[in-house]
């Protein structure tokens, strides 16, 4: 997917508006709509605040793979785009509360998500200490 369709469709998960995420970020909302509709590019500050308001890393809204997550990292990405998939399959069916208790599930998943990214950064940096102090 390129950055415009990752960038609607992280902000859309996120349940923003268009006009509301330019708010934000504090920038004019016509900016904000060239990056969704017109290919323009965010400048590196912008975009780190994109990927904050979302809860999401660059990578993914630039739409990279990481080139060393594991095998438990890969499922778990994978079975939050299934969920997001089912979830807009199912968002307009009349049985919402099955599909309200499967939201709150996504939401969690997500959660899970970026509590192991961060446990992992901080495994990385105490091996990079370690590794440091042993020289």
């Amino acid at each position: 997917m390129s950055f415009q369709d990752n960038l609607r469709k992280y902000r859309k998960l996120a349940g923003l508006t268009a006009k509301d995420l330019a708010a934000q970020i504090d920038i004019r909302y016509g900016t904000y709509v060239s990056y969704e509709t017109a290919g323009k590019e965010p400048k590196l500050e912008t975009l780190c605040k994109i990927a904050a308001a979302l809860h999401v890393s660059i990578d993914e809204l630039l739409g990279h793979r990481p080139h060393c997550a594991t095998k438990e990292e890969m499922s778990l990405d994978e079975a939050i785009r299934h969920a997001d998939e089912v979830a807009r399959e199912k968002a307009e069916c009349q049985c919402g509360r099955e599909h309200e208790q499967l939201a709150v599930w996504l939401r969690e998943l997500r959660a899970w998500r970026r509590m192991r990214a961060e446990l992992l950064r901080a495994q990385r940096e105490i091996k990079w200490i370690c590794e440091a102090g042993g020289r």
